[in-house]
């Protein structure tokens, strides 16, 4: 049985990248892993049957249609026979020695629940090298707390689904899922439990994953994000947690990390976000910060600049 994991979801995604993430895959130094293809019915799914099973990777297509790319990744975690999942997006691609280093790392660490990494920006064609390896970096290993003092980049850098892997246990025991009929800030929802419920992390500077913007038919190249999609997925989020007896006051300072940034999103559009807390706590209520959970320090610092911009 593989140990790793690796859950791809796609949709009519370009045959180039699919073909360079296959190649990435291929060149891994470490071959203890399975991967899986999941198509949200592609328009021509052939060619990406033809591609994927001739490099012996596994191609799933029987869901039902249309349903977000989080619902996929939790599909995938079912399929799944590794003790590891890697969720990975089908336009990036992997260092070689990506697996390798993952599967060192839970080996050395064995009571962690996850691994966090860095990753490449990839803007310029110039930047794409299949045979890249990243050997200088630091580890640190984290319990669950709030001192971002001591790990401010887990906290404050670019943060999604494919930036972890996972133990597959923790993920199944403690139910860790993304929600039902939500396709933006999916990862935000889902990285809001996992953070509210893992114990121990390793969390690491080495680089093991490419993030490519280059690929102009991607959601986050063609969708305008709203501050509304994302406060309404915080509310719905925390909601979740205090209905199952998961919440606790760890949240308030993820959540306020994600607020933060409010302010890479639609300025103008800022002014709805009172709208959307309206809908959830209240016009009364709407500048309480207690009320909302923004009595923390750091979470005061940002609520106060949202009121600013949208009074």
């Amino acid at each position: 049985m593989k140990k790793v994991s690796v859950i791809i979801p796609f949709k009519n995604t370009p045959l180039k990248w699919i073909k360079q993430l296959i190649t990435s895959l291929n060149n891994q130094t470490n071959k203890n892993f399975e991967v899986f293809f999941i198509d949200d019915n592609s328009t021509n799914p052939q060619v990406y049957i033809d591609l994927i099973n001739k490099n012996g990777y596994q191609y799933v297509q029987n869901i039902p249609n249309n349903i977000g790319v989080g619902k996929i990744r939790d599909y995938g975690v079912t399929l799944a026979n590794g003790e590891y999942i890697w969720f990975v997006d089908s336009d990036d691609w992997l260092y070689v020695d990506a697996i390798d280093y993952l599967l060192k790392s839970f080996y050395k660490y064995q009571n962690i629940d996850f691994i966090m990494f860095e990753y490449e920006w990839v803007f310029d064609k110039k930047q794409i090298n299949l045979f890249s390896k990243h050997n200088q970096f630091d580890e640190i290993i984290v319990k669950n707390n709030v001192n971002k003092s001591k790990m401010p980049w887990f906290h404050n850098n670019y943060q999604t689904d494919w930036r972890v892997c996972f133990k597959k246990e923790f993920l199944v025991k403690n139910k860790i899922s993304h929600p039902d009929k939500v396709n933006i800030f999916e990862d935000v929802y889902f990285g809001l439990i996992w953070k509210v419920l893992y114990k121990k992390a390793l969390l690491t500077s080495k680089k093991l994953y490419f993030y490519n913007r280059l690929n102009v038919e991607s959601s986050l190249n063609t969708y305008k994000y709203k501050a509304n999609d994302l406060v309404s997925i915080i509310f719905k989020n925390k909601n979740y947690l205090l209905e199952n007896k998961l919440f606790n006051n760890n949240w308030y300072f993820y959540a306020s990390n994600w607020l933060g940034a409010l302010n890479q999103l639609n300025y103008i559009d800022l002014i709805n976000v009172q709208k959307t807390h309206n809908k959830f706590i209240g016009n009364n209520n709407f500048y309480n910060l207690e009320t909302i959970g923004f009595h923390k320090i750091w979470f005061i610092y940002k609520a106060l600049w949202i009121k600013k911009v949208v009074s």
